[in-house]
């Protein structure tokens, strides 16, 4: 286990809401917030990255990929376009008049969506694009990507379109990221953080947070995420009030999903596990965190290894000092097989 970010670190209060990205040439881009002056969502908050050409094994310093006085940036999204090499990197950002006063429950402050993209694994970035007025209507005030990694269809009519997960329907694009389009919305999963990965035959899964109900929502897509079926709810799957995240890839010749989540409680016990039936039902998996353990992200690396980031802290059921919870964002590398 490697700790990419903890507490204190570059004098940041503390660091969520991470996410993991994999590129062609097997370079590991670990994207967080590094917020400024306290834990809690819509406050001042930085995007930062590390990098690592060695599987995770060592890692550059923080680079900074948003940030600005007094503004929120969140919600880091990557996803690379295998066709051309290029990589994107999605976030939302809130002014600082936007998210001054702001607690919960009031509304979520405006948004504006905007991505970065490199065409060297993330050596260097493109200054910002604002996607916010091609994805019409209006951003909605929970409509934020991931947190986790998007996904470029491999199979299919639809084969090649980029597609990044945003809380209540996905954006794609069919010409390489030159522009994108929103999928239909859905008031009934809007305000939930939404995972999307393939199935064997192209269709898209969508497995969304959904606290009211205790248990996963599970949605699936059969045009490249331009409309959505039936919401269902996974009876398998545990809600425990968090993100989680979902890929999809090829381990052997079987096609995989592989999930991580906190399992038990309110965010305890993070596995990591996997999927050869199109998300129907899924292995017992690994144990990567015991006790607290929050928001995660999750990569195939090259030679069947897992790459998992993950939020854990010393956090009790019984402890009244919410400092303890993200205390760190650490790193891990699982063997496949020990997840099947």
């Amino acid at each position: 286990m490697s700790v990419l970010f903890k507490k204190g670190d570059n004098g940041y209060h503390t660091f969520r809401i991470p996410s993991l990205f994999c590129t062609q040439k097997g370079v590991l881009l670990a994207f967080a917030e590094g917020r400024v002056v306290g834990s809690a969502d819509m406050q001042i908050t930085h995007l930062l990255m590390r990098k690592s050409y060695d599987g995770g094994k060592s890692w550059s310093d923080m680079e900074i990929m948003g940030a600005n006085e007094g503004d929120c940036y969140s919600n880091p999204t990557p996803v690379q376009d295998l066709d051309t090499g290029r990589s994107f990197f999605f976030y939302v950002m809130a002014t600082a008049e936007a998210i001054a006063g702001w607690q919960w429950p009031m509304p979520m402050p405006a948004k504006t969506i905007f991505y970065k993209y490199s065409d060297d694994d993330g050596e260097t970035w493109s200054d910002p694009v604002d996607v916010t007025a091609q994805i019409t209507p209006a951003i909605a005030e929970w409509d934020s990507p991931g947190p986790a990694n998007g996904l470029q269809i491999t199979m299919g009519k639809y084969k090649g379109r980029l597609v990044i997960p945003v809380n209540g329907h996905v954006i794609y694009s069919d010409d390489h990221g030159e522009t994108w389009i929103r999928g239909s919305f859905s008031e009934e999963i809007a305000r939930n953080e939404t995972t999307v990965a393939e199935l064997f035959d192209g269709t898209l899964l969508m497995n969304t947070r959904c606290d009211l109900k205790g248990k996963r929502i599970i949605v699936k897509s059969d045009n490249g995420g331009e409309t959505w079926g039936e919401i269902g709810y996974h009876d398998i799957l545990p809600e425990t009030s968090c993100q989680a995240s979902q890929i999809s890839c090829v381990v052997g010749d079987r096609h995989c999903l592989i999930f991580a989540a906190p399992t038990e409680g309110y965010r305890r016990n993070l596995y990591v596990k996997a999927s050869f039936d199109d998300g129907k039902s899924y292995s017992d998996g690994k144990l990567v965190c015991e006790g607290f353990a929050a928001y995660s992200g999750v990569v195939l690396m090259p030679d069947n290894k897992v790459g998992v980031i993950y939020e854990h802290g010393s956090f009790q059921a019984d402890d009244t000092d919410s400092s303890t919870q993200y205390e760190k964002i650490s790193f891990d590398v699982l063997d496949v097989q020990d997840i099947i």
